[in-house]
């Protein structure tokens, strides 16, 4: 016979003291299942980047899922990180374009991005009237080099001396709108004349050979903006080049292996998270340091995760663990620092050739080889 014990009649039981309360228990039972839906070791090691809770509310599922959202999404990182290996491996902002479209008007999309008081580097594809009259109205600096239609020499010889690689120019609105895409309203807002700065500057070209380029900008103060760090900031452009470099060649993105452009553009997202989580990883390592981002190396990176990842795993709910593990990691990333090369040559070229076959044009199933594969040349 079961005991109850003793109360007095019509005195509350909850006198004794009230149970713990359910509802602490429920936000519990949600972080550990967020915690036990990623994959844990990346989950550990980006938890102050990306919450697993954080995580676990804005992806919530509709239903019960053998792959849940946030699984997928860990295991779909993962397979980024591991330098576009496959999904079956995985599971054991940018702006896109049509391919046809002129890169100015995704520059002209992503005008909003800019704030007063910085400034936009450039290749000569983006040095349009329109474009650095609309970033100048914003209070947004212009460091571009001159397009290939505009006479240099002309315009040199016809503007204003400012210092011995320096002249003062004035461009005109030309009669129709470019392809940036601007609208007639904003078309008819740029003003109809514009003082610009050229700046003359020394340079190695890719084929190793010196020669003479242009940069064109709105900073027209010599002294205050000199022309050789005019030139230093437009030679940090190549750091953009580096960075895709780390994307298509350093994270085998080159070519997706995706089948339709919906999924292209999701894999695109994605390839961007994954970098954005690497270099915020560099950022919390150099804090208080003495060392740039850009001074760390990107493969090294990787690599370093690579062989730590392990580690993590299980330490984002333990959080003595985990900081510990971190600090050990960032102090051997704060290790893998590249030497700064400046002028250093970067031939588009392959240390290897590929090898002599043929091309896959079709589904396999229906795909004919042809014979001695070995001895197969392109047809001219």
């Amino acid at each position: 016979m079961k005991k109850l014990p003793p109360f007095l009649p019509g005195l509350s039981t909850q006198l004794q003291g009230r149970p713990r309360r359910r509802q602490l228990g429920i936000l519990r039972a949600r972080r550990d299942e967020a915690l036990a839906s990623s994959i844990s070791d990346l989950g550990g090691l980006f938890h102050d980047i990306l919450p697993a809770d954080w995580l676990a509310e804005v992806a919530a599922d509709l239903r019960k899922r053998l792959f849940p959202r946030v699984a997928v999404f860990w295991a779909w990182l993962s397979q980024v990180i591991e330098q576009n290996e496959s999904c079956a491996r995985a599971l054991a902002g940018y702006v896109a374009c049509d391919q046809r479209q002129h890169d100015i008007r995704g520059f002209y999309e992503l005008r909003g991005h800019f704030k007063e008081g910085e400034v936009a580097i450039g290749d000569r594809a983006f040095c349009s009237y329109e474009m650095i009259a609309l970033l100048k109205g914003g209070g947004v600096g212009s460091v571009m080099r001159l397009h290939q239609r505009r006479d240099a020499r002309r315009d040199w010889k016809a503007g204003k001396r400012i210092d011995a690689s320096s002249r003062l120019v004035v461009w005109r609105k030309p009669s129709e709108r470019g392809k940036a895409g601007l609208s007639k309203e904003e078309w008819d807002s740029l003003p109809a004349r514009m003082e610009l700065r050229y700046v003359r500057v020394r340079a190695v070209g890719r084929d190793g050979r010196p020669r003479t380029i242009h940069i064109v900008t709105t900073m027209l103060d010599a002294e205050r903006y000199p022309a050789g760090e005019i030139a230093m900031l437009y030679m940090e452009r190549w750091s953009i080049e580096l960075k895709i470099r780390d994307i298509k060649t350093t994270l085998k993105f080159e070519t997706m292996r995706v089948r339709t452009p919906a999924m292209a553009r999701r894999t695109l997202k994605m390839v961007q998270i994954a970098y954005n989580l690497l270099k915020a990883r560099q950022t919390e390592a150099v804090r208080g340091e003495p060392i740039l981002v850009g001074d760390l190396g990107f493969k090294g990176t990787l690599d370093l995760l690579a062989a730590t990842r392990a580690g993590f795993a299980g330490l984002a709910g333990r959080p003595r663990l985990r900081a510990a593990a971190l600090a050990d990691f960032e102090g051997r990333l704060r290790e893998r620092i590249v030497e700064t090369r400046p002028g250093r040559q970067e031939p588009r070229a392959v240390k290897t050739r590929p090898k002599p076959y043929q091309y896959m044009t079709r589904p396999r199933r229906e795909f004919t080889e042809i014979p001695h594969r070995s001895h197969y040349r392109k047809a001219a």
